[in-house]
């Protein structure tokens, strides 16, 4: 059994840290449009983030102890 599915509390605060994120960038390009080239970026910085630390979990749950 993977590391991820015996701790479901790391993919729902993922999920729910994914929807806040989406969620304040909406909320800050639409008071500023002028910031949505920074919003986008901070966007796909986290979400890059989260890949990098899934994949790392991924990698250390395949590896032998």
């Amino acid at each position: 059994m993977s590391i991820i599915r015996r701790n479901p509390d790391y993919v729902q605060a993922a999920d729910e840290l994914k929807q806040a994120l989406v969620n304040y960038c909406y909320e800050v390009s639409k008071v500023a449009p002028e910031l949505k080239d920074q919003t986008d970026q901070l966007q796909r910085s986290v979400l890059l983030q989260e890949n990098t630390i899934f994949n790392q979990i991924r990698v250390k749950e395949n590896s032998p102890s």
